[in-house]
C-alpha cells in the first residue's frame, strides 16, 4: 500500500472530522452501484459483474491522488495538489470505481499538470488575461481577453463590469465557444486573471477555470510554448443570456443589510482585499482586513490548510462580500473563498470607488488597528 493510501486510511479512521467518517465512508461503498455516478455513461464495475475488488478500489482512490483519470498516473500530486484528499473527493473516486468510470476533477483552480493533460483538447479553450506583457511567447492555442475590455465606468464609477450586449461582442470577438472548458492564466503575481474568472463567471460560462501559477508556472514546469502574443479564434456567436447577478452586489445591497450603527447581527460577513494602507484610512463598517496578496506564495496560491488559516474567524454558511478599490483584487479574495468552499461569496463590483465617494453618503468607518 503507498504511502499516500495508508494517509488517507489512517486519517479517515483517526483523525478528519472524529470517528463518524469511517461509518459513513463504509456506508457510501456499501450503498453505491452501478450507474450512481453523475452523469455516468459507464456500463458497472471493472469487471462488469456486479462488484467491486479491493484493487479497484484502491485503484480507483490511487488515481484520485495522483489527480489522473486513467492509467497510468501521470501527475506527480494529489488531485487537488495539495498535499490532501477531501473526504468528498475520496467518496467520489470510490463511487466512480464502483461504476468502472475514470475520475474526473472538476475543481475551479487549476495545477499546469492537469493542463497539460487537456492541452490541444477541443473541449478545452485557453485565455490569456495578461495585457500587454507577451515577451516569451504564450501557451499553445490560447486567446486573448484584456479584463479592461470586460471593463467600463457606470454612473461616475470606473471598472465596472460590461453590460451583456457589450459581453457579447468581446467574448463572440475572439472566438470564445459557449459550451467549452474556458481556462483562464496570466501573470503572478497578478489579480487580472481571477478578475477574467469572476466576470466569466458572472456572464453564465458553465465551465470556468484558473490556471494556479499563470504563465511563469507553465514555462517552469517546461511545458511547450508558441512565439508571439495569443490571437483570437475564429468569431462565434456568444450569447450572454444568464448572468449570475447573485455573485455581484451593489453598496445600496450592502447598505441595506448593514442596517443601522453599531452594526449588530449584520446577515454578512465583508473582506476589505486593500492594502493596509488602504484598509488605514477607512473601511465599510464591519469589514475584516485580509490583502489579496496573502493568498498567493510568487504567484502560486497557498496550500489549502494555509489558506484555511488565513480565514478561520469566517463562516463558511455566511454570506460574504469581498471588495477592493474598484473589485478587481477582490476577485482573488472571490476565487479562494470559492476554493475553501464558502457557500456564497460575491464581489462588490463598485467598491471603494463607490463606496469611498463620501457624495454618495454611504457610511465609513476608521479602524483601530491593522
Amino acid at each position: 500500500m503507498s504511502d499516500k493510501i495508508y494517509y488517507v486510511k489512517s486519517e479517515l479512521a483517526g483523525g478528519w472530522r472524529g470517528s463518524s467518517l469511517l461509518p459513513a465512508l463504509l456506508l457510501s461503498l456499501l450503498v453505491s452501484s452501478p450507474g450512481s455516478a453523475v452523469e455516468s455513461d459507464c456500463g458497472g464495475d471493472y469487471d462488469n459483474d456486479g462488484r467491486v475488488a479491493v484493487s479497484e478500489l484502491v485503484r480507483g482512490v490511487r488515481h484520485l491522488l495522483d489527480g489522473c483519470p486513467t492509467a497510468p498516473a501521470i501527475c506527480s500530486a494529489d488531485l487537488n495538489c495539495n498535499g490532501s484528499v477531501e473526504v468528498s473527493e475520496l467518496v467520489t473516486s470510490v463511487r466512480h470505481a464502483l461504476d468502472g468510470c475514470p475520475v474526473v476533477f472538476d475543481g475551479a483552480v487549476v495545477s499546469v499538470a492537469w493542463l497539460r493533460q487537456r492541452l490541444g483538447n477541443e473541449d478545452v479553450q485557453l485565455v490569456d488575461a495578461r495585457v500587454n506583457r507577451f515577451d516569451g511567447g504564450h501557451i499553445p492555442g490560447a486567446i486573448p481577453l484584456s479584463p479592461y475590455a470586460l471593463a467600463t465606468t457606470v454612473d461616475g464609477v470606473a471598472a465596472q463590469i460590461v453590460d451583456t450586449e457589450t459581453a457579447t461582442e468581446v467574448l463572440g470577438g475572439i472566438g470564445l465557444r459557449e459550451s467549452a472548458t474556458v481556462v483562464v492564466y496570466g501573470v503572478a503575481p497578478e489579480f487580472d486573471p481571477a478578475r477574467v474568472v469572476w466576470a466569466l463567471e458572472y456572464f453564465g460560462h458553465a465551465d470556468v477555470r484558473y490556471l494556479d501559477g499563470g504563465f511563469s508556472a507553465w514555462v517552469d514546469g517546461g511545458a511547450p510554448v508558441a512565439e508571439g502574443p495569443p490571437l483570437p479564434d475564429f468569431s462565434t456567436i456568444y450569447l450572454v443570456d444568464a448572468v449570475r447577478d447573485e455573485i455581484r452586489v451593489t453598496g445600496d445591497w450592502i447598505l441595506e443589510r448593514l442596517g443601522e450603527p453599531p452594526y449588530e447581527d449584520v446577515p454578512i460577513q465583508i473582506v476589505d482585499a486593500r492594502s493596509p494602507i488602504e484598509f488605514s484610512e477607512g473601511i465599510i463598517p464591519t469589514a475584516v482586513h485580509r490583502q489579496w496578496s496573502i493568498n498567493l506564495n510568487d504567484g502560486v496560491l497557498l496550500a489549502i490548510d494555509d489558506l484555511e488559516k488565513l480565514y478561520t474567524d469566517l463562516d463558511k454558511t455566511k454570506t460574504t462580500v469581498v471588495y477592493c478599490l474598484a473589485g478587481w483584487r477582490a476577485s482573488v479574495a472571490w476565487l479562494v473563498l470559492q476554493h475553501l468552499g464558502f457557500e456564497d461569496v460575491r464581489v462588490y463590483d463598485g467598491s471603494w470607488f463607490e463606496w469611498g465617494d463620501e457624495t454618495r453618503g454611504f457610511p465609513i468607518e476608521v479602524p483601530d488597528t491593522v
